[in-house]
C-alpha cells in the first residue's frame, strides 16, 4: 500500500514553516495521489471482496471500463482508407437496391468510412506508442526520484540532508564551513534536477494530450457522420439528406430505415437466387438431355434406307432444341451468378455499417477519458517540479544557510524522503503492470521494462 498519512511531528511556526511543511508533504504524498487508484476486486458472486491498486491508465483511458481504446482503433483501421478500396468491397453497380433509394448515401457511407480509417490509421501510427512512452517516462522518473533521493550512498539527498541537519551546523556561522557549503550546493543542484527533469516529462505528455485532443476534434466530427448513417440505415426517421424533411417510400410512406428495408430486399434477392439456380439447373439438364439426343439420334431411329433421312430431321430437330437449350442455359447461369453477385457486398455493407456505428458509439467518451488520465500524469510532473523547486529555495540549499526551524526536523525530513522513496517504488512497479499487460506493438519500449528497485 502506498504511505499517504500526513507526518504529524512538524508544528508550524510562521506561515513559512506551513509553506515548507506542505511542500514537503506533497513530494510523497502526490505521486500515488495523482496516477495510482484504487479499483476493486469482485469474486464470483460479484461482490467487492477488496481494493486493489493500479496505474491510472489501467483503470481510465488505456484499458477503459469495457474494453482497451486500442480495440477501437483497430476496429477503425479496418475500413477502407481510400475511395478506391471502398468502392473494390462495395461496387456501386451491386449497390442499386441502396442508391435507387437514396443516391447520395453511397457517398456518405463511403466517406465515413474512410475518414474513420484514416483517422484511426493516423492516431496509431503517430499517437499510440507515444501513449506507452507516456508510462515508461513516468517509470524513469519514478526510479530517477528514488535514485537521487536514496540510491546513490553518499552523493544521495538522504545522505546529504544528514550531513547537513547535524547539530555541529546549528548555527548560522557554522554554515560557512566548506563541507557544509559543498553539501548545501550539491544536495540544491540535486532537487534542482529533478523539479527539471520533472518539467520536461510534463511537457511530453502535454503532446501527447494535444495529440490526443486533434484526435479527440476528429472523433466528435466523425461522430456527427456516423449518428447520421445510424439514423438513415437503423434508427430513423430517415431524412432527406441532412435535412429534417422526412423521406417518403416508393409506397408513399416514411421510408423504413436503410438496413431494415434491405434486409426484407435482401430475403426476396434471395429467393430470386434460389429460384435462378433451380432453373438454372434445369436448364443444365435440359441442354444435356437435348445434347444427348441429337448425337445419338442416328442410333435412335434406324430404318433401312428411309431411317437415314428420318434420323437426320430428328438429329436436327434435337440439336436445334440443343443449342437453344445451352443459350437458355447460359443466360440462366449469368442470371443466378449475377444474382449472387449481388447479395455479398450488400450483406458485407450491412454488417460494417453495424460494426462502424456499434463500435465507435462511446469514442468520443473514451478519449475525453484518456485525455483526462493523462492529464493526471501531467500534473504530478508538474506538481513534483514545482514542489522540488519550492522545497530546494524554502530550505535555503541556494544560499546555502538552511532555516534554522528544519534541525528540529530533522525526523520529519528523513521520515519523508523514506515514504518518497516507497511512493514511487509503487508508481513504478504499477506502471510497469500496465506496461508489460498493454497489447500494442511500440517501437522504442519493450513490455518487459525492469526498472532497479531502491535496496
Amino acid at each position: 500500500m502506498s504511505e499517504t498519512s500526513t507526518l504529524v511531528d512538524w508544528s508550524p511556526t510562521d506561515t513559512q514553516d506551513e509553506q515548507l511543511k506542505e511542500t514537503i508533504n506533497q513530494l510523497w504524498v502526490v505521486p500515488t495521489e495523482k496516477v495510482i487508484k484504487e479499483v476493486p476486486v469482485v469474486n464470483e458472486q460479484h461482490e467487492v471482496v477488496a481494493q486493489k491498486p493500479q496505474f491510472i491508465l489501467k483503470t481510465r483511458g488505456y484499458y477503459g471500463e469495457n474494453e482497451p481504446l486500442p480495440t477501437t482503433f483497430e476496429v477503425g483501421m479496418l475500413f477502407p482508407k481510400t475511395n478506391d478500396e471502398f468502392s473494390e468491397l462495395y461496387p456501386a453497380d451491386k449497390m442499386k437496391k441502396l442508391t435507387d433509394l437514396d443516391d447520395d448515401i453511397y457517398t456518405e457511407t463511403r466517406n465515413t468510412m474512410v475518414a474513420i480509417q484514416n483517422s484511426c490509421q493516423n492516431f496509431n501510427d503517430n499517437a499510440m506508442s507515444k501513449w506507452l512512452l507516456v508510462t515508461n517516462q513516468t517509470i524513469e522518473y519514478s526510479q530517477y526520484a528514488i535514485e537521487l533521493l536514496t540510491g546513490f550512498g553518499e552523493s544521495s539527498f538522504k545522505a546529504q540532508l544528514e550531513v547537513l541537519l547535524d547539530d555541529k551546523y546549528s548555527t548560522p556561522e557554522s554554515q560557512n564551513d566548506a563541507t557544509f557549503q559543498n553539501t548545501a550546493q550539491m544536495a540544491n543542484e540535486l532537487l534542482k534536477e529533478l523539479s527539471k527533469n520533472a518539467q520536461e516529462k510534463a511537457t511530453e505528455v502535454g503532446k501527447l494530450i494535444g495529440q490526443l485532443q486533434a484526435f479527440l476534434g476528429e472523433t466528435t466530427a466523425n461522430k456527427a457522420r456516423i449518428d447520421f448513417l445510424r439514423k438513415q440505415y437503423y434508427n430513423g426517421p430517415v431524412t432527406v439528406g441532412r435535412t429534417n424533411m422526412p423521406k417518403m417510400g416508393k409506397d408513399g410512406k416514411p421510408q423504413e430505415p436503410y438496413a431494415k428495408w434491405l434486409q426484407s430486399e435482401l430475403e426476396a434477392l434471395r429467393e430470386e437466387i434460389r429460384k435462378a439456380f433451380n432453373d438454372y439447373n434445369k436448364t443444365f439438364e435440359d441442354w444435356k438431355h437435348y445434347t444427348t439426343v441429337a448425337v445419338t439420334a442416328v442410333t435412335y431411329i434406324w430404318i433401312p434406307v428411309a431411317g437415314f433421312i428420318a434420323g437426320s430431321v430428328v438429329m436436327g430437330v434435337y440439336a436445334d432444341r440443343a443449342r437453344k437449350a445451352h443459350n437458355l442455359y447460359e443466360e440462366q447461369k449469368k442470371y443466378a451468378f449475377d444474382k449472387a453477385g449481388e447479395e455479398a457486398p450488400l450483406v458485407k455493407l450491412l454488417e460494417d455499417i453495424s460494426m462502424l456505428t456499434s463500435q465507435h458509439e462511446d469514442m468520443a467518451t473514451k478519449m475525453q477519458s484518456a485525455i483526462d488520465a493523462l492529464g493526471e500524469i501531467k500534473l504530478l510532473f508538474l506538481d513534483q517540479s514545482r514542489n522540488f523547486g519550492l522545497a530546494a529555495s524554502m530550505m535555503g540549499l541556494a544560499e546555502g544557510k538552511l532555516r534554522s526551524s528544519l534541525f528540529l526536523r530533522k525526523k520529519f525530513l528523513q521520515t519523508a524522503v523514506d515514504k518518497a522513496v516507497v511512493n514511487w517504488q509503487q508508481v513504478a512497479d504499477l506502471a510497469k503492470e500496465f506496461l508489460a499487460t498493454a497489447d500494442v506493438n511500440t517501437v522504442g519500449i519493450t513490455k518487459d521494462v525492469t526498472p532497479p528497485k531502491a535496496e
